[in-house]
Order: C-alpha cells, then structure tokens, then sequence
C-alpha cells in the first residue's frame, strides 16, 4: 500500500515559537498546502511566518521523537519586531 502523506501548516507570530502560533490548515496535497503558507504569510502583513510540516498519514511521533514520518517542508523564518 502507498503511503499517503498530509501537510500541516502552522503560523508563528514573529516566525518563533515561544510566540503565539495557529495551525493554518491541514491539506492533502503539498501544493495546497505551501499556497496557504504563502497566502498567510502575505495576509497577516509581516507579522507571521508559516511552517509547513509532512507527515504520514496515520503515524505518530508519541514516545518516539526521532520516526522519520514526519519532516519540515517550509520552514519558517525568523521575523524582526520592527
């Protein structure tokens, strides 16, 4: 059976984690996923920056931090507070 994959995308005020962060959308296909990124980005003005996440569908990192389902396809970028 194929592995099927979904894409997460998280928004972090600032591009940090230590900030307010929202999950943007969860899609099916890496495109949609990378266009909401940038659609996000763009909307909220230089405030935030989205990551987009890969993960197996049906997996779990859960006791086991170092499973390859998972992987960051867009990284998100750190943002000066001007």
């Amino acid at each position: 059976m194929k592995k099927q994959y979904i894409y997460i995308v998280t928004a972090y005020r600032w591009g940090s984690d230590k900030d307010h962060s929202y999950v943007v959308s969860v899609r099916d296909r890496k495109k949609a996923a990378l266009d909401d990124a940038d659609t996000e980005d763009a909307y909220r003005g230089g405030k935030y920056s989205c990551e987009v996440v890969e993960m197996e569908l049906n997996s779990s990192i859960a006791g086991n931090h170092n499973k390859s389902c998972m992987s960051v396809i867009r990284q998100r970028q750190d943002i000066c507070k001007s």
